[in-house]
C-alpha cells in the first residue's frame, strides 16, 4: 500500500486491514503530462487520491473549447471526485497532470460496498469528508470576507 494511501485524511481512524481492503478493490494509474484525469460536466464515478505529481483543477470556460481559468493546484494526498462521490453529478471542473503522477482510483460503487459491508466504516469516512468540506467552506468563506473587506 502506497504511503500517500496509507496515511490519507479520508481514512483517519480507519483500521489498517479495512485500509488494506480499500486499497485491493481500487488501481494506481500513472498519467503523464497533459494527461486529462477528469473533464468538466462529464459523468465521474471514481474517486481518486494524488499518490505523487501535480495537478491542475480548472472550472468550465465561457465559451465552447475555452478552458476556465486555473482554481488549484493539487499534489500528494489531494483527492479528486469527491463532490461527484456525495452528489452523483457530472464533474465541476477539469482536472489535468502538470507532471507525471501516480493517482489511486477506486469506483463510487465499489465504495459504498465496502462502506455498506460495515455502517462504522461508512460513518468514518463520511465523518471525515465531511470534516474535509467543512475546512474548504471554511476557507472560502475567510477569503471573501478578505476580498470584500479589501474593496470596501
Amino acid at each position: 500500500m502506497h504511503e500517500s494511501f496509507a496515511d490519507h485524511w479520508l481514512f483517519k481512524n480507519v483500521f489498517l486491514e479495512i485500509k488494506e481492503l480499500i486499497y485491493d478493490k481500487g488501481v494506481v494509474i500513472k498519467f503523464d503530462r497533459g494527461d486529462q484525469i477528469i473533464e468538466e460536466e462529464q459523468p465521474n464515478g471514481v474517486l481518486f487520491i494524488v499518490l505523487t505529481g501535480k495537478l491542475t483543477v480548472a472550472r468550465p470556460g465561457s465559451w465552447e473549447g475555452c478552458k476556465g481559468p486555473s482554481i488549484a493546484s493539487v499534489g500528494p494526498g489531494g483527492l479528486l471526485g469527491d463532490y461527484s462521490f456525495i452528489d452523483g453529478l457530472p464533474a465541476s471542473a477539469t482536472v489535468t497532470a502538470e507532471e507525471t503522477s501516480l493517482l489511486y482510483g477506486i469506483g463510487h460503487d465499489t465504495l459504498r460496498e465496502v462502506m455498506a459491508s460495515d455502517q462504522s466504516i461508512a460513518f468514518i469516512i463520511y465523518k471525515n469528508l465531511l470534516e474535509h468540506f467543512t475546512a474548504r467552506l471554511r476557507h472560502v468563506d475567510a477569503e471573501l470576507e478578505n476580498f470584500f473587506l479589501s474593496n470596501i
